[in-house]
């Protein structure tokens, strides 16, 4: 995999390079793999992912090995879900939750025209609309 990627090419979430933190020479030499797992991470804000560059210095290579495998597993679910659901890009989190809140926001607004709709019903106003728009459901 290391040969797959360029680190200079790696961004965070928000954009970030590997320019933009201090990342052990050590780490940087021997742990490249770890490094572009640590920047891909979504679980992870820019300054945690600092903490774990500042802190893999004093670690030892059982828990560089235990960190690797925790962002490996965490990588390898997002790709999984991303190509379970056809995505080509990523999963962004932020934009998902934004995606479903205006699904959400959808349906309440489509609820809404409904029960107006119910109401004009109920005053004796417009029985073909009110069963054409609970035809249209989806």
């Amino acid at each position: 995999m290391s040969q797959l990627f360029n680190l200079q090419d790696v961004k965070t979430k928000s954009g970030k390079t590997i320019k933009d933190f201090r990342i052990p020479d050590k780490l940087l030499n021997e742990k490249k793999e770890l490094v572009m797992l640590i920047l891909r991470s979504e679980a992870m804000d820019d300054e945690e992912k600092q903490y774990w560059f500042t802190l893999s210095e004093v670690m030892s290579e059982a828990q560089l090995g235990k960190l690797y495998s925790i962002l490996k597993r965490e990588r390898d679910k997002l790709d999984e879900i991303a190509q379970k659901y056809g995505s080509s890009q990523p999963i962004n989190p932020e934009e998902a939750h934004k995606k479903a809140y205006e699904k959400a926001q959808y349906r309440l607004d489509k609820q809404e025209a409904l029960r107006q709709k119910e109401a004009q019903f109920e005053a004796g106003e417009d029985h073909d609309a009110v069963l054409a728009e609970v035809d249209n459901w989806t």
